[in-house]
């Protein structure tokens, strides 16, 4: 039993449609239904980091649903075995010409990242613009979390949760995070006084960060890690001869403390790598790896920034042309 919930599973067995939701119908969101039901709305699909954590980006949804976004998340969980990266990247490319929106911002965080890049390269009709959040792009340059891998794939079932948090886990999170939650539960009471202002959003926040804590409380077994970290090395060895066949612009959006990966390091490197116009680099100060998606970051005014930009710049050179 345990070698067929570890197998992995080839392109064809993944059915792409059961790996996605919706996170207004699931957590509930209370926005008019309209955009999220025009096939001409935007679209932005979220692939998720290496241990599968789909709900972490919550509070970036609601303004960006406000803003016409349909927003669909990748959910690697739902099936019960590890998947190839060509698989993911199948499944993610089969579900965009599925989707057939007029626009597609392919978005990933972490291993995502580095997933969501590989959809890009292979297959760049789909994909409109590409957001990679704290890209784990760098892993084939990081010998000591490659060592930490190597550490975990050796470790029993049984103190794989307490090691792969010690090694990994507790670098995840910046001081800011913390202090932030803390602040917002305990002394602002933010979503107290939601509950009291706006009780259908404070709802979805309910719902989302009960599915985050169920996420994180039930951890796939460490075969899969083992898989995904075998992904990661071999998606990593793709893109570092790919990156500049990249052709959907790219933003990065990396927190200043990341100390599991040093995302800012690698989105300068990324950007000094493809040039400004083709990459654009956001930096959230202070966050974290597991916090750059939180409340301290502005993701709709981030992108629209970004859009506007690329846009100013297309007409730039329309005029000089």
């Amino acid at each position: 039993r345990a070698q067929k919930t570890c197998r992995m599973l080839s392109l064809s067995l993944l059915a792409p449609l059961s790996l996605w939701y919706d996170p207004v119908s699931r957590f509930g969101l209370p926005v008019d239904t309209a955009p999220q039901a025009a096939t001409a709305s935007p679209l932005i699909c979220f692939i998720p980091g290496l241990d599968g954590t789909t709900a972490s980006p919550f509070v970036q949804w609601p303004p960006l649903v406000n803003a016409g976004y349909r927003i669909r998340v990748y959910d690697a969980r739902a099936e019960p075995v590890a998947a190839t990266i060509d698989a993911e990247v199948g499944c993610i490319l089969d579900f965009l010409r599925e989707a057939d929106a007029p626009q597609t911002l392919l978005m990933g965080e972490s291993y995502g990242g580095v997933v969501a890049a590989s959809a890009a390269l292979r297959e760049p009709s789909l994909v409109s613009s590409l957001v990679l959040v704290n890209p784990a792009s760098a892993f084939s340059e990081m010998p000591s979390l490659q060592a930490d891998a190597r550490t975990l794939s050796k470790v029993p079932q049984a103190l794989f949760p307490a090691a792969s948090f010690a090694l990994l886990g507790r670098k995840t999170f910046d001081a800011g995070f913390v202090a932030t939650a803390v602040r917002d539960v305990l002394v602002e009471r933010k979503l107290e006084k939601l509950r009291e202002s706006e009780p259908a959003l404070a709802a979805y926040y309910d719902a989302a960060l009960a599915h985050l804590v169920d996420e994180i409380s039930s951890q796939p077994p460490k075969c899969w890690f083992d898989a995904r970290f075998a992904n990661l090395r071999a998606g990593c060895g793709l893109l570092e001869e790919g990156w500049e066949a990249l052709q959907p612009p790219l933003l990065i959006v990396a927190g200043t403390a990341d100390a599991l990966l040093r995302s800012d390091v690698e989105a300068a490197r990324l950007a000094a790598r493809l040039g400004p116009q083709r990459c654009s680099v956001h930096l959230v100060e202070g966050a974290g790896h597991a916090g750059t998606l939180d409340a301290r970051c502005d993701l709709r005014a981030v992108i629209g920034r970004w859009e506007a930009e690329r846009a100013a710049r297309r007409g730039g050179a329309v005029a000089a042309s």
